[in-house]
């Protein structure tokens, strides 16, 4: 959608915003505040008047037209107008609240000094501020503030992009705001894990044309920004060259990575020739958020050995307590790296689980990993 902007007539059109001179808006200052004191004196004395109820009423539906005509300003994109009307109407609203909380106050049973009181701070805040004479500077200076003005041959572009909301929304943005995608799309997203941001998609160009050769998996990369190996581009089964499968892989990427130097790193620190526990060899290992978990096998001429304090040592972990062992005494054990220490959040033992059951075993409290310890 396209318009064009600045017509010479039009701004013609727009009055100038009257100012104030110094002596006017002097003239004016003091008489808002004469009048901000002559009004905070009835707000302190008037609610324990005996008048008619009118002139109560009057002070508080003043009041409530103020705040509701302030309240539907606020659904107007119009924030220099709004800030106006803010301050044009705070003094009203005080005033009024001002008023309402000593009517009030003998209701509910609050001595009559501190509505008095309430009214004395809002005529010490009004006086010295002056924001009615204020807001007549303030809107000038609004007025005034310079404004663009496109050539007359220029077109102003207005387009209004949603916000994304989901995971397949980013990286739809991501996609169609990069040059190096042209018109293709993505399309047939699907996340491998929730909290992995691993996922398969299809590039899909438009009817009857090819990906354009600069979809590279370079260019893909620079995409979402992740290195050149965690991006895969392979053709779709069954279609031509109108489609492009991709698999983007960074989590898997840094999973590898993490996998390949915990390998190295037992190999040359534990089970090695050099390492402190030779034959001890590491057959299986899982990396999660919160622990590593890894599966020995001794050699067939030893018998398992896994003293926690020499594996801590060789695995660079500084607190041995993180590092849990299990064993069959025989060949296999499993080795536990935890991130935290995995005993804080264990329960103690209840009076249920110290309970013989059927089986003649009691429950005495949870391993390290959450299982029960009979």
């Amino acid at each position: 959608m396209t318009t064009e902007i600045v017509k010479a007539e039009e701004a013609a059109t727009v009055p100038e915003p009257r100012g104030l001179t110094p002596q006017t808006a002097r003239r004016l200052a003091l008489a808002e505040r004469l009048l901000y004191g002559a009004a905070g004196t009835w707000a302190a004395i008037g609610p324990m008047m005996d008048v008619p109820v009118w002139a109560h009423g009057s002070v508080v539906l003043t009041g409530l037209a103020s705040g509701w005509r302030l309240w539907k300003r606020t659904g107007q994109d119009d924030s220099p107008g709004l800030l106006l009307a803010a301050m044009r109407s705070l003094p009203v609203l005080g005033w009024s609240g001002a008023y309402t909380a000593g009517l009030l106050a003998p209701v509910i049973g609050y001595p009559n000094g501190w509505p008095m009181l309430g009214a004395a701070a809002w005529t010490a805040v009004m006086v010295p501020m002056a924001p009615w004479t204020r807001s007549r500077g303030l809107q000038r200076t609004i007025a005034q503030m310079p404004e663009y003005a496109a050539p007359a041959d220029e077109t102003v572009v207005q387009e209004i992009v949603p916000a994304p909301t989901t995971y397949e929304g980013h990286l739809r943005l991501m996609w169609t705001t990069s040059p190096a995608t042209g018109d293709t799309q993505l399309t047939n997203i699907r996340q491998h894990r929730e909290d992995r941001p691993d996922f398969d998609a299809v590039i899909l160009a438009p009817a009857g044309q090819a990906v354009p050769a600069s979809v590279t998996q370079k260019n893909v990369a620079a995409v979402f920004d992740v290195p050149p190996a965690a991006v895969h581009l392979d053709p779709v089964p069954g279609y031509g060259p109108g489609r492009l499968a991709l698999r983007y892989t960074p989590g898997e990427a840094k999973e590898d990575a993490q996998k390949g130097h915990l390998e190295h790193l037992w190999h040359t620190r534990v089970s090695g020739p050099g390492g402190m526990l030779p034959g001890m060899e590491m057959i299986d290992h899982r990396i999660d958020e919160d622990r590593i978990r890894i599966l020995v096998e001794a050699d067939d001429s030893a018998m398992i050995a896994l003293p926690r304090k020499k594996l801590a040592r060789a695995l660079k972990v500084e607190d041995p307590e993180l590092v849990m062992i299990e064993t069959d005494d025989m060949s296999r054990g499993v080795v536990t790296i935890y991130r935290e220490h995995p005993l804080i959040n264990i329960r103690e033992a209840t009076r249920e689980d110290l309970t013989m059951g059927a089986d003649g075993f009691i429950r005495i409290g949870l391993r390290h990993d959450g299982r029960l310890f009979k």
